[in-house]
Protein backbone atom coordinates (compact mmCIF):
# COMPACT_ATOMS: atom_id res chain seq x y z
CA UNK A 1 0.00 0.00 0.00
CA UNK A 2 1.39 3.22 -1.07
CA UNK A 3 0.82 5.01 2.73
CA UNK A 4 2.67 2.25 4.09
CA UNK A 5 5.67 2.95 1.70
CA UNK A 6 5.55 6.92 2.18
CA UNK A 7 5.44 6.44 5.85
CA UNK A 8 8.26 3.57 5.95
CA UNK A 9 10.38 5.75 4.04
CA UNK A 10 9.97 8.83 5.90
CA UNK A 11 9.67 7.96 9.83
CA UNK A 12 10.06 11.13 11.34
CA UNK A 13 7.22 13.18 9.38
CA UNK A 14 5.67 10.68 6.98
CA UNK A 15 3.42 12.64 5.00
CA UNK A 16 5.52 16.04 4.90
CA UNK A 17 7.43 15.21 1.25
CA UNK A 18 3.44 14.42 0.00
CA UNK A 19 2.14 17.73 1.53
CA UNK A 20 4.78 19.12 -0.18
CA UNK A 21 4.69 17.85 -3.49
CA UNK A 22 0.84 18.24 -3.17
CA UNK A 23 1.25 22.25 -2.77
CA UNK A 24 3.86 22.08 -5.14
CA UNK A 25 1.08 20.50 -7.71
CA UNK A 26 -2.08 22.47 -6.72
CA UNK A 27 0.42 25.87 -7.31
CA UNK A 28 1.38 24.81 -11.02
CA UNK A 29 -1.81 23.44 -11.89
CA UNK A 30 -3.44 27.14 -10.81
CA UNK A 31 -0.49 28.94 -12.96
CA UNK A 32 -0.38 26.41 -15.81
CA UNK A 33 -3.63 24.91 -15.88
CA UNK A 34 -1.86 21.56 -15.40
CA UNK A 35 0.87 19.70 -14.32
CA UNK A 36 3.09 16.79 -14.70
CA UNK A 37 5.32 14.39 -12.87
CA UNK A 38 7.93 16.17 -14.73
CA UNK A 39 6.94 19.36 -13.83
CA UNK A 40 8.19 18.59 -10.00
CA UNK A 41 12.03 17.57 -11.49
CA UNK A 42 12.44 21.55 -11.65
CA UNK A 43 10.99 21.93 -7.85
CA UNK A 44 13.89 19.87 -6.47
CA UNK A 45 11.59 16.91 -5.62
CA UNK A 46 13.79 13.79 -6.73
CA UNK A 47 12.56 10.97 -9.35
CA UNK A 48 12.05 8.79 -6.20
CA UNK A 49 9.90 11.21 -3.96
CA UNK A 50 7.48 11.63 -7.01
CA UNK A 51 7.70 8.04 -7.92
CA UNK A 52 6.44 6.97 -4.47
CA UNK A 53 4.46 10.58 -3.84
CA UNK A 54 2.96 11.62 -7.21
CA UNK A 55 -0.45 9.64 -6.69
CA UNK A 56 -1.50 10.82 -3.25
CA UNK A 57 -0.06 14.25 -3.92
CA UNK A 58 -2.08 14.67 -6.95
CA UNK A 59 -5.16 13.33 -4.66
CA UNK A 60 -4.36 16.39 -2.08
CA UNK A 61 -4.12 18.66 -5.04
CA UNK A 62 -6.98 18.09 -6.28
CA UNK A 63 -9.07 18.33 -3.51
CA UNK A 64 -7.17 21.64 -2.45
CA UNK A 65 -8.46 22.71 -5.82
CA UNK A 66 -11.98 22.18 -5.15
CA UNK A 67 -12.05 23.46 -1.99
CA UNK A 68 -11.15 26.69 -3.39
Amino acid sequence: MIIVDILSHDSGNGFAVCQKMAVAIATTMKSQGKCKPKDLLDQRFSHEEIERCWDMAECFAHFDMAEA
